[in-house]
């Protein structure tokens, strides 16, 4: 145990079920990741805990995500957020509380991520790394997970040019607006030339879009929000010096 970090006696792990949970989770991812990777993320969001809430809910054969926790005296100290996809259990996060790192809380938190997986029939688990997170992306070797792609992030100014818009249609706005609106994100999709381009809004700050798009719907985009940037996640390099790299990592599971 590292010092300043708090020694607990007692952790209870059980999934996080209830509003005042995601709450907590919200909380606690919050003071885990850093500010700036949070902002590209739906965790950008005013109200992402009735979002997390409302994915729990799900009936049962429907549910595509778990939402697991250590807790000590019921604060949540510690969580994984898996979610299945077509061929792999992914595990989307993993995180500990600062101060209760080094006490195996984050091995305890994988073992069940694992068991869960068995239980739901994967036999592939999946995973998402920053380049520069080398401690974590070691200890995913050591778990048997090995590089398979690279994703490259960039930001984008807006484009402000004056522009025609009577080439431009957006599709699911309606229903776009009413979760920005509740949650604080949102996803469009936006029609030109005879194309689409999805689009995602994170917070106040961001469009996400995971396609490189042309100059013409980054001005388009200006007629939306000019006060956002892009943020553009793409596999292959479209500029010298990314803003992120992340790594996609995968392993049998076992």
């Amino acid at each position: 145990m590292t010092s300043g970090n708090k020694a607990v006696t007692k952790i209870l792990y059980r999934p996080i079920a209830t509003l005042n949970d995601c709450i907590q989770l919200t909380s606690l991812h919050r003071r885990i990741f850093p500010a700036s990777t949070i902002e590209r993320t739906i965790f950008a969001g005013s109200s992402i805990e009735k979002y997390l809430f409302n994915l729990i809910c799900f009936p049962a054969p429907t549910l595509k995500h778990l939402f697991f926790g250590a807790w000590c005296d019921e604060q949540l100290i510690g969580y994984i957020h898996a979610r299945a996809l077509t061929y792999s259990w992914h595990l989307n996060y993993i995180g500990v509380a600062h101060e209760f790192k080094s006490q195996g809380i984050g091995q305890k938190l994988w073992e069940w991520y694992i068991h869960f997986g068995i239980k739901h029939g994967y036999h592939q688990i999946s995973l998402d790394v920053d380049e520069t997170n080398l401690q974590a992306f070691n200890w995913y070797v050591k778990k048997g997970l090995k590089k398979i792609s690279t994703n490259y992030g960039y930001e984008l100014p807006i484009q402000t040019d004056s522009l025609d818009l009577q080439d431009f249609a957006l599709l699911d706005w309606e229903t776009a607006e009413a979760w920005q609106n509740y949650y604080g994100f949102s996803q469009f999709r936006l029609m030109w030339n005879k194309q689409e381009w999805a689009v995602g809004r994170l917070g106040d700050q961001y469009f996400n879009i995971s396609s490189v798009v042309p100059n013409e719907v980054r001005r388009a985009l200006a007629f939306i929000d000019s006060s956002r940037s892009v943020w553009l996640t793409v596999a292959t390099p479209i500029f010298p010096v990314p803003h992120l790299i992340t790594y996609r990592m995968e392993g049998l599971l076992q």
